[in-house]
């Protein structure tokens, strides 16, 4: 979520006290399929998501920190990228909804 803050502050802020910054690994600037972004994703998805963490988000979780790593990942080093997902679940909820449904495309 740090990019999208970052964008956020130079769009109110400017940039005259920057001298730079780097995204490292930032999302797209819009994630929600609309008119104006056809190859987003649809909400239905996003809404299943949200509705699997909703059911049960530590298996959520379990499941998907393996396919981000080797293969010969070690089962202390799974739990520990588990251990970094780990927030309250209505925080997990509006952190995710904030990023699918803000629109960081720039208005050029």
């Amino acid at each position: 979520m740090a990019g999208g803050e970052i964008v956020r502050y130079l769009a109110r802020h400017g940039s005259s006290r920057v001298a730079h910054v780097v995204f490292v690994a930032p999302t797209t600037p819009k994630l929600l399929a609309g008119d104006d972004n056809p190859t987003g994703m649809p909400r239905s998805k996003f809404e299943a998501l949200w509705a699997q963490w909703r059911l049960d988000y530590p298996k959520w979780i379990d499941d998907a920190v393996a396919p981000f790593l080797v293969p010969e990942t070690s089962r202390a080093m799974m739990r520990w990228a588990g251990g970094l997902l780990q927030a309250s679940l209505p925080v997990t909820l509006a952190c995710s909804r904030a990023m699918v449904e803000e629109d960081s495309q720039p208005n050029c």
